[in-house]
């Protein structure tokens, strides 16, 4: 009795869509090795170029070929053994099509030994270990590129970050900015970003909200005795000096007392804090470091402080 013709197509049928299948899986994985192979050459020659290449430590990258993402696992910034900072891992989405647009997730890796100053820090924080995650996007539209950072940290707060920068001059390079900005950050020289970029970059709008979840307990815990007023003395006393230091307005000044007492409001009753810096035209990095200089920041940038919060019982 022969084969019937319907059972020999299906038979037919499946043997193609298992060639095709394996097809499939070859090119995934070809594609898988190809990706994580160029992630790794561009990755550490841009590393390179930027100085940190002795400073920022990896075990492996992975490759998704289906969103092009290379993601870092185990990233040590620092010292290998003991960072100041460590991820569990930094995701990049690395679209062509969309350069120079810009997508980094991360994951805080909280089971990391951290060095000495890192750890006193989480001390003073009031907690024992790094947990959170964070989400940086950055997209040029024109002339205008819009940033946004969301950070949450476990135990301290969550942080938004969003500005609006006008690029004054058609041979800035982002690449070159953007590692630029990275090494000035990791190498703690931002000093360094108004005198390179000084008349290339301009401050069109910049906000800052922080949501705090435990990190005002820890750093000025409210004292219920006697002893609260000098304490209060004391908070009010330290926050004038950062306000003169950062040189948003002088020690002393009506400008300076009003910040004063809008940080002293939060740190009555700490929920959400804002900062939001929207000139009447837009400030380069140079007019911001002389309006700085000049103790005349806060008010030469038209910048604002509010705070959200509930009184307590």
């Amino acid at each position: 009795m022969g084969l019937s013709p319907s059972w020999l197509l299906s038979r037919k049928m499946l043997r193609v869509a298992l060639s095709i299948l394996c097809c499939l899986l070859v090119v995934f994985l070809a594609a898988k090795e190809l990706g994580t192979y160029y992630s790794k050459k561009i990755i550490d020659e841009r590393l390179e170029h930027a100085g940190l290449r002795s400073f920022v430590h990896y075990k492996a990258i992975s490759f998704s070929p289906f969103t092009l993402t290379p993601t870092l696992q185990s990233v040590s910034l620092g010292n290998e053994h003991y960072p100041w900072l460590a991820f569990r891992t930094i995701s990049l989405k690395w679209l062509p099509l969309i350069y120079p647009d810009l997508r980094v997730s991360f994951q805080f890796d909280p089971h990391k030994s951290l060095a000495r100053d890192s750890r006193r820090l989480l001390s003073k924080l009031g907690i024992d270990a790094l947990k959170g995650s964070g989400l940086f996007t950055s997209n040029k539209i024109g002339r205008q590129l819009t940033s946004k950072l969301n950070l949450t940290i476990e135990q301290v707060g969550t942080l938004h970050w969003k500005s609006r920068l006008d690029l004054l001059t058609n041979t800035l390079s982002l690449q070159e900015f953007r590692s630029d900005l990275l090494a000035s950050i990791a190498l703690r020289q931002m000093s360094a970003m108004p005198i390179i970029y000084g008349d290339s970059v301009a401050f069109d709008k910049v906000s800052i909200r922080f949501h705090d979840t435990g990190l005002v307990h820890h750093l000025f815990p409210l004292q219920k005795h006697p002893a609260q007023k000098r304490n209060q003395m004391n908070i009010t006393s330290t926050l004038e000096k950062v306000v003169d230091e950062m040189g948003l307005a002088k020690a002393g000044s009506h400008t300076s007392q009003l910040i004063v007492h809008q940080l002293l409001s939060f740190w009555h009753h700490p929920e959400t804090l804002t900062f939001v810096m929207a000139p009447s035209k837009a400030l380069s990095l140079k007019e911001i470091m002389l309006l700085s200089q000049n103790k005349q920041l806060y008010a030469g940038a038209k910048l604002s402080v509010t705070t959200h919060s509930i009184t307590t019982p």
